[in-house]
């Protein structure tokens, strides 16, 4: 994956506060199942089908890398909402709206989900 030994020693700070190794792959994972969320009818297939394809990930996926080894590199850790920030302005610079909506939809569920299970402690 592309420039990633500069990140090497970045940990991401996870919502309860343990810190992981940065690991690019899940981030690829995130973008992906943003991508793989927006569905359009074909009527040659008669079913839904992916809009976007690898290409479309990748795109996105080398931007967020490109601005975290910018921003980031010189700093130990990252948060977690601050690596989802920067996939949601990734999507937005490169006009993927859609996947915008439904990524940042996803994160407010997410969210609702997590402070009902916690009981509003987060």
């Amino acid at each position: 994956m592309i420039g990633l030994e500069e990140l090497a020693n970045l940990k991401v700070v996870k919502r309860d506060g343990r810190k992981v190794d940065f690991n690019g792959t899940k981030i690829a994972l995130a973008i992906q199942k943003g991508f793989d969320s927006v569905r359009v009818y074909d009527e040659n297939e008669n079913a839904y089908v992916q809009k976007y394809d690898e290409k479309d990930v990748n795109k996105v996926y080398s931007g967020v890398i490109k601005k975290i080894i910018k921003d980031y590199k010189d700093k130990d850790k990252i948060k977690i909402e601050e690596v989802q920030d920067l996939i949601e302005e990734q999507l937005k610079k490169d006009k993927y709206e859609d996947v915008y909506e439904s990524f940042s939809e996803y994160r407010e569920r997410r969210a609702l989900s997590r402070e009902a299970f916690l009981g509003f402690d987060e």
